[in-house]
């Protein structure tokens, strides 16, 4: 089977080499995900373990939808009692840029002279229409729609006037961990920082601290990659429901969900000599972060502690930061990059110390003083992150700003004399995977 594993844009290339360490056959890396070539063995153990793919989508068909009648005739020609009867419900879902749009791809050719698709919504409505047509003819009735919890979900992906159809295989996002129940907001989802916590490489020998905790995601990404609990071990998936397929592919996620909680239980038991430390300023933040780990099953092996970033005690010797600091404007009545020079100074002080830090505001890595050793460019919605190494040491440290007696200092830059420290310039993000040195 061919199956599209999505994921955020800036990760591909992760998600890859871990679906390759699962012994699944990666055919191509797109900008959006990972196509893999996967039987049913390797699509249970992809559903149960996969930490970075946000969906995993069956191919059906790569089609021709220049206009809402070519779709429809497309979708109505696919054999879809392959997959789906009149008795299980259904839904369509539509994405991508479609034909005629600013996004779509420019093609050569006579322009489609039929009905034009302007919307998602009207093409996800006649590709289920095609669907149904096709069912009632073969089968002599419809299936019925659920748009809520559909036992089949077809997705289209459009690509101007070609259109990849897809059966979702996986469901909600695979982001949503079971852990995960309180709504503090993140920066990145949970698959995100499961790509992120792999550049890093923490081995469980090193303390780990994440001093801007939020709800505590970083860490337990790393716990869970590091124990190798799986993701996905406590999920149930719409495929278990899916007409001709679901019982056999429900036998087989059972016995991968059973082997992956044994192995978890196992692993959280002989988990000795970690130090790991949660912090934060906010009250809120550090309850989201107990509730998460408990769920998790990793509150015994986790300090939770509130501190203020800016005064925090040094950690041990050789130390592994993680940190996902606020990229507002303002910050509690202050600057936001004053707050960048406070953890740049501070953090000078950390002897040893390697800081991995998602940099959402484009100020950074100039207020907290330190060049990167690598920069990995990562897209979370419609906002540009970049997940930075910082070694802090004077090697990477970037020079001071000049001195000159002309320049009369205004009250801002005499309390944060580091702001314009921002000559050096700093290499472009490059291409996840591929670190810049």
């Amino acid at each position: 089977m061919e199956v599209l594993a999505t994921a955020a844009e800036g990760t591909a290339a992760i998600l890859a080499e871990e679906c390759v360490a699962l012994g699944m056959r990666v055919v191509h890396v797109r900008r959006d995900g990972v196509v893999l070539d996967l039987n049913t063995t390797t699509t249970s153990r992809a559903l149960v373990h996969l930490r970075i793919a946000t969906h995993l989508l069956l191919a059906v068909e790569d089609i021709r939808s220049g206009d809402a009648d070519e779709l429809y005739n497309a979708v109505r020609n696919l054999d879809w009692t392959h997959w789906l009867d009149d008795r299980h419900t259904i839904a369509v879902r539509a994405s991508g840029a479609l034909p005629g749009s600013a996004e779509a791809p420019k093609r050569r050719g006579r322009p489609s002279r039929g009905t034009g698709i302007r919307t998602h919504m009207f093409a996800a409505q006649r590709a289920k229409d095609a669907i149904c047509d096709h069912l009632l003819g073969r089968l002599g009735a419809r299936p019925n729609i659920d748009a809520d919890d559909p036992d089949v979900q077809i997705v289209l992906r459009f690509r101007g006037d070609r259109c990849g159809v897809y059966l979702d295989i996986s469901g909600d996002a695979m982001h949503h961990r079971a852990y995960r129940v309180d709504a503090i907001e993140e920066a990145v989802s949970e698959t995100s920082a499961a790509a992120l916590v792999a550049t890093v490489g923490w081995d469980g020998r090193r303390p780990l601290i994440d001093p801007m905790c939020g709800s505590g995601t970083l860490i337990i990404e790393a716990l869970m990659r590091h124990l190798n609990i799986a993701p996905g071990m406590k999920r149930d998936f719409p495929i278990e429901r899916w007409p001709h397929h679901g019982q056999a592919m429900g036998l087989l996620l059972e016995k991968e969900r059973e082997a992956a909680q044994a192995v978890a239980t196992e692993a959280i038991a002989n988990a000795t000599g970690l130090r790991v430390i949660a912090g934060d300023f906010d009250r809120a933040a550090l309850r989201a972060t107990r509730t998460h780990l408990e769920r998790a099953g990793l509150a015994d092996l986790v300090e939770v502690v509130r501190h203020n970033v800016r005064r925090m005690d040094a950690p041990a010797d050789d130390a592994v930061i993680l940190c996902n600091p606020p990229v507002g404007e303002r910050i509690g009545g202050r600057e936001v990059t004053d707050l960048y020079e406070a953890m740049g100074q501070r953090w000078s002080t950390f002897v040893g110390a390697d800081a991995w830090v998602l940099e959402g505001h484009e100020g950074f890595v100039r207020h907290f003083g330190y060049r990167p050793v690598h920069t990995w460019p990562l897209r979370a919605g419609s906002q540009e992150l970049r997940w930075h190494h910082l070694r802090l040491d004077d090697t990477h440290r970037l020079p001071a700003p000049p001195i000159t007696a002309s320049t009369e200092p205004d009250d801002r830059s005499a309390a944060a004399p580091s702001e314009s420290a921002s000559a050096a310039p700093v290499s472009a993000p490059p291409t996840v995977g591929s670190p810049a040195e």
